[in-house]
């Protein structure tokens, strides 16, 4: 199999900085926030099973999107 070009933004490069930069931080508050719900509503437990289900959900992601 051929390597695959990477996708790259193209004349639109200004507009996908503004969307990762603006990603980036809404990911980042909201990776702050709702743990700390879960662990205002039921303590530690909930907060560490939160972080291991976002990383589990990340990783079958990666896995089925792999190529």
């Amino acid at each position: 199999m051929g390597a695959r070009r990477p996708t790259v933004a193209g004349d639109a490069r200004s507009s996908a900085a503004g969307l990762y930069i603006s990603l980036f931080y809404i990911g980042g508050t909201l990776g702050s926030v709702i743990p700390g719900l879960f662990w205002s509503v039921v303590g530690w437990p909930g907060c560490v099973a939160f972080v291991l289900a976002v990383q589990l959900l990340t990783a079958a992601i990666v896995y089925l999107n792999w190529e």
